[in-house]
């Protein structure tokens, strides 16, 4: 999605919203398709579903959009102009590699904060890794399992509280030599080798309730 494109979309959004009667978020299923026109008039790219869903969200909770779109492996995702990552996939699963996708490549030292929203519950191998300038990550309250090298080399990541946690992966913050703590919910059930290499700066790592 180019950022020409983007821009036009949400100053003509409100104007939309408000000719379509809608006062309020809806369901993604339950939104009007959103038109997205090239300036020229010459071709146009349709937004329906989750994409609708989070740019409306966007633009009704005032907060600025820097980018947005889906990545190959299915995932919606919106950059906020904060920083802010948010990403869903419907799988329940975000396999894809962030640094090798080329609707992020422009932006990647712009993400500051990862937001996994409420349909995830796979964080697949390398998908984050390497992202320099991020300092938090958020999952849903629920068990979610953590793909090998899965924040591989986030240089910048501090600490990490998550609802639940049921697997690690190996190497899974190798790495991550900012990282202080880390504590999840109950459920942890197995922790991968290695998980935890090159975080020099890690003083506690709690597991409540692990077996």
């Amino acid at each position: 999605m180019k950022r020409d494109h983007l821009l036009l979309l949400l100053a003509l959004l409100p104007l939309a919203l408000l000719l379509s009667g809608c006062s309020g978020p809806q369901r993604a299923d339950s939104l009007p398709p959103l038109v997205l026109y090239d300036p020229a008039g010459a071709s146009g790219t349709v937004l329906s579903g989750e994409e609708a869903e989070q740019t409306v969200r966007g633009v009704q909770s005032g907060r600025q959009v820097e980018t947005g779109g889906t990545l190959s492996d299915g995932t919606v995702f919106t950059l906020y102009k904060d920083g802010t990552l948010e990403m869903d996939n419907l799988s329940g699963r975000v396999s894809a590699a962030l640094t090798g996708e080329p609707l992020l490549s422009d932006v990647i030292d712009q993400i500051t904060r990862v937001v996994f929203l409420e349909h995830v519950q796979t964080i697949g191998e390398h998908s984050c890794e390497k992202l320099p300038k991020v300092t938090s990550v958020t999952c849903p309250d629920w068990n979610v399992t953590i793909g090998d090298y899965a924040f591989a080399d986030c240089t910048s990541l501090t600490d990490i509280v998550w609802g639940g946690t049921r697997e690690i992966g190996a190497y899974a913050f190798t790495g991550c030599s900012s990282l202080r703590t880390l504590t999840t919910g109950a459920y942890t059930t197995t922790l991968r080798g290695h998980a935890f290499d090159g975080c020099t700066s890690l003083q506690s790592v709690e597991l409540r309730d692990a077996v």
